[in-house]
């Protein structure tokens, strides 16, 4: 990972956090606390993945 990675992936995690924790909140109905457990883990798998992520979707 080179620093321009961790910066694109960072303005990505800005840009679509409140999105991403309104879609968690939909799937737990309403439980903050589990959403923002989701929300941790959708953005772990977008790291984990980042070199193969095209931004498609």
């Amino acid at each position: 990972m080179n620093k321009n990675s961790k910066i694109d992936f960072e303005k990505l995690y800005r840009e679509q956090y409140n999105k991403v924790l309104r879609l968690c909140m939909g799937y737990v109905q309403g439980d903050e606390h589990l959403a923002k457990d989701l929300l941790q883990e959708v953005f772990i798998k977008v790291w984990q993945h980042w070199d193969s992520f095209k931004g498609g979707s």
